[in-house]
């Protein structure tokens, strides 16, 4: 795998950030019993979160979009809540998404977060073993508020200075 050029994402980029989500979310149409709110978002509600503070990566490779995250400010000081991670079906399981996750760290703690966390649905058990691969740890598990068949489980990455 080619290494991902990361960068910011600002106005212009909704579209682009849109497009991701759509085509990373929506093949767990099929999978998870409740509409991943991702599916919801459109240049707006993007515009909205960029506005407010909420900031997009995308990566790229070769000049093409293939990935996005978003880091957002959390009730904590220290901790940054990462949402959002998509990268483009063919290329899932190929680093990019690790690859982003990292460029976004030093950002984080660039803004004085020590922390990040977030969320995965228990229905997708390949998202929990990427996330342990990429250093997350499980904290704690809720109920899904809109799939009861489904549960949420939360994981967090302790920070390290200088990474």
């Amino acid at each position: 795998m080619d290494k991902l050029a990361c960068r910011l994402a600002g106005p212009a980029d909704v579209a682009t950030i849109r497009t991701l989500l759509q085509a990373a979310f929506g093949p767990l149409l099929g999978v998870v019993s409740s509409r991943p709110t991702a599916l919801d978002e459109d240049a707006v509600t993007l515009a909205q979160r960029l506005a407010q503070g909420q900031l997009f990566a995308i990566g790229e490779l070769m000049g093409r979009a293939v990935a996005t995250a978003c880091l957002l400010p959390t009730d904590s000081a220290e901790v940054a809540e990462i949402k959002r991670v998509a990268v483009l079906p063919e290329l899932q399981g190929q680093g990019c998404g690790q690859q982003l996750l990292a460029w976004l760290e030093p950002l984080a703690r660039a803004r004085g977060y020590a922390r990040l966390r977030l969320s995965i649905r228990r229905k997708l058990p390949g998202n929990l073993a990427f996330y342990l691969r990429c250093g997350y740890v499980p904290i704690g598990e809720q109920p899904h508020p809109r799939a009861p068949d489904d549960g949420i489980v939360w994981l967090e990455k302790v920070l390290v200075c200088g990474r």
